[in-house]
């Protein structure tokens, strides 16, 4: 590695881009890889966007699925953890993406409003994947689907303006988005 003085001036070396697969041993090896990289200066994103709805069955325990967002708050935890441990001026972008697609789409945008709110980290970033489907359900202001990405199946409509209203409110009260 460089001097540390420059990497002051310098952005990451290298990016790594995660789509986790739905399963607990994914999430957490996935976990302990982003965590190696956010030490190692290495900007992370994150795609939970495979991940079961909340409330969805799990049948190998016959419980219900906490959803993306309680392991996108897992991630965020260890981040600010590791944070307050990081030596460097440099702190490596964590990019944390949720399709508009998923079921928790409302749960994810509520989270980061919350989120922002009360961090002091900037270096955790939050997107909306947005789709053509959504954008012309949004030109049309029309509905557009929920989508369960375990089986493909829709399981609600929401209105697109709303949700879009609803992101709007969010960067403009979060300017740091």
């Amino acid at each position: 590695l460089p001097h540390p003085n420059i990497l002051k001036e310098k952005r990451p070396f290298s990016e790594m881009h995660i789509h986790l697969q739905d399963s607990l041993g994914d999430i957490f090896d996935q976990l302990k890889q982003a965590a190696i990289n956010f030490q190692n200066l290495i900007a992370t994103t994150i795609n939970f966007s495979s991940l079961r709805p909340k409330m969805s069955l799990i049948k190998s325990t016959m419980g219900f699925s906490s959803g993306p967002v309680s392991f996108i708050k897992i991630y965020t935890s260890t981040f600010e953890a590791l944070r307050q441990n990081l030596s460097s001026d440099y702190t490596p972008l964590q990019t944390f993406i949720l399709n508009i697609h998923h079921p928790d789409i409302l749960e994810f945008l509520i989270f980061i409003k919350n989120f922002q709110k009360n961090s002091l980290n900037k270096h955790l970033e939050f997107l909306i994947e947005l789709t053509p489907a959504f954008l012309d359900a949004l030109g049309k202001e029309e509905d557009f689907e929920l989508i369960n990405p375990e089986n493909s199946q829709t399981i609600n409509l929401l209105s697109a303006k709303n949700t879009f209203d609803l992101i709007v409110s969010t960067i403009l009260e979060n300017p740091a988005l």
